[in-house]
């Protein structure tokens, strides 16, 4: 794993600083590594040459598994100085290649501060993710899998409900946990395949992604993208309203 450092270069004010990459690994509640490498940006620009990629090894015979691994990474100023114009980590997209695999990208999940999410659990006290293009089908050998990480110490009590009807209840992702849920397991005996959409609902925020992937073999990924949360604010606005958001922007923009 590299991240774009140009990015978190932007990000600092004028001056030389130093910053603490960071990296956890986390499986059920454990913290399996924590790997850290510090960078020193001149003016925004990262001095000397890009440090390593993180890279971890997958355990030997460690094949797909209900409860997986997931990493965090951020960056922390040294010292805990106030260098940081936000307090928003830039995202960016990870390819994810193997031999003999299609390649496809992905972003990451924020942690803290997203302002959908903030303003969706004020509104209705829990939060709610949504997808709409599901496919199941045993013939054509393709399932999809929810992924659902809990990065906080709080367990989360989750639901997925189905287009149709269906729901599968009381999913439990511990803290510090992740959990990947197949959608296939919605199936009857006498069912081959399935569409529609999916809505996630939890007590606390929760990130979520979708991997699309072989029903025989779940390594074989075909793609890999987040879910959408359910947005809170209004979709239309009074006219006057909208006239004091348009000149607040423009005014903002000659300060």
């Amino acid at each position: 794993m590299g991240p774009p450092f140009a990015a978190i270069g932007d990000q600092l004010i004028p001056g030389i600083h130093e910053v603490d990459w960071r990296i956890r690994v986390f499986r059920n509640g454990d913290e399996l590594s924590n790997w850290s490498q510090r960078l020193r940006f001149d003016n925004g620009e990262l001095d000397g040459p890009a440090p390593d990629p993180f890279i971890w090894d997958r355990t030997v015979g460690d094949t797909w598994r209900p409860d997986p691994c997931f990493l965090e990474s951020d960056f922390v100023s040294v010292g805990d100085e106030a260098i940081f114009l936000s307090n928003i980590q830039p995202s960016f997209y990870a390819i994810f290649t193997a031999p003999g695999r299609k390649s496809f990208f992905s972003d990451s999940g924020v942690k803290f501060g997203l302002a959908i999410v903030v303003n969706q659990v004020r509104a209705y006290g829990k939060y709610a993710d949504c997808y709409l293009p599901v496919s199941i089908d045993r013939d054509a050998d393709y399932d999809e899998s929810i992924v659902m990480i809990n990065p906080y110490r709080k367990d989360i009590i989750a639901r997925i409900l189905f287009s149709d009807g269906r729901s599968l209840d009381r999913i439990r992702i511990n803290g510090a946990s992740a959990r990947f849920i197949r959608l296939s397991d919605i199936l009857g005996a006498d069912e081959n395949s399935w569409l529609g959409s999916l809505q996630i609902t939890a007590n606390n925020r929760i990130i979520t992604f979708s991997v699309k992937h072989s029903l025989a073999n779940p390594e074989i990924i075909h793609d890999y993208e987040h879910l959408d949360a359910y947005r809170a604010e209004r979709t239309h606005l009074p006219l006057f309203r909208k006239l004091r958001q348009f000149y607040g922007a423009y005014r903002a923009k000659l300060v």
